[in-house]
């Protein structure tokens, strides 16, 4: 995490909060916010943010109702955290995120899982129009999958790592084959803007597929706070 010299980080699989205070307390100096994102359940399903800037305000989504494409009634598997920081003078919201995995698949939980998280980025963008508004995080699914569809296709939100060669950015290995799962989207207007080409998945040295033990890479970006 030192190493990405990130002002503002999104954490899957955050096993509890003394996890993440065990974490912190080693990363105060960069990052003196930091917002867990707890389910209260059992097992590394927790998301979390790590900030560089002051904390304004924190919202979460789980208890929100969401609809599978059958018309069944599902949540988000995790929870979709909001985090407002304020930084180098400009509010910064971002979304944590961790949607349903592939693991006894329910793909239509994951694609209403997208699209709510698209509508709240955007009614969270018209509530703060002065705001950089951003999500982030292990999608579990891959460009042009229904989900990732849902996302991509609305006029409002740019994956930041469209612009990119899909090897450079990919954060997972399956069956011997590199995917790009975790992604960034940037609500296109606001007063942010994305770096061209800045987009990047951070592996170990070493080669592996992942970082740091994680068997997921890391996903980085610049953007201007304009």
């Amino acid at each position: 995490i030192r190493a990405m010299h990130g002002d503002i980080v999104a954490l899957q699989e955050s096993e509890s909060q003394a996890s993440l205070d065990a974490l912190s307390g080693h990363l105060q100096d960069l990052y003196p916010t930091a917002v867990l994102g707890e389910t209260g359940l059992p097992g590394s399903i927790d998301v979390a943010v790590l900030g560089g800037g002051a904390l304004l305000q924190v919202r979460r989504h789980r208890d929100r109702q969401l609809t599978r494409p059958d018309g069944s009634l599902t949540s988000f598997a995790r929870e979709l955290l909001e985090v407002h920081l304020m930084l180098r003078g400009r509010r910064v919201i971002l979304f944590a995120a961790h949607f349903r995995s592939k693991v006894n698949d329910d793909p239509g939980r994951r694609l209403a899982e997208a699209q709510a998280a698209r509508d709240i980025l955007v009614a969270s963008a018209q509530e703060f129009p002065e705001a950089v508004v951003l999500l982030g995080g292990d999608l579990n699914d891959t460009p042009g999958s229904p989900p990732l569809a849902a996302l991509e296709g609305a006029a409002a939100l740019l994956r930041v790592a469209a612009d990119r060669p899909p090897a450079s950015v990919t954060t997972y290995v399956w069956q011997g084959q590199g995917q790009a799962i975790d992604h960034l989207f940037l609500v296109r207007g606001a007063p942010g803007a994305y770096v061209a080409a800045s987009a990047a998945a951070v592996h170990d040295p070493s080669g592996s597929a992942g970082l740091a033990g994680s068997d997921h890479a890391a996903l980085r970006a610049d953007f201007k706070l304009q």
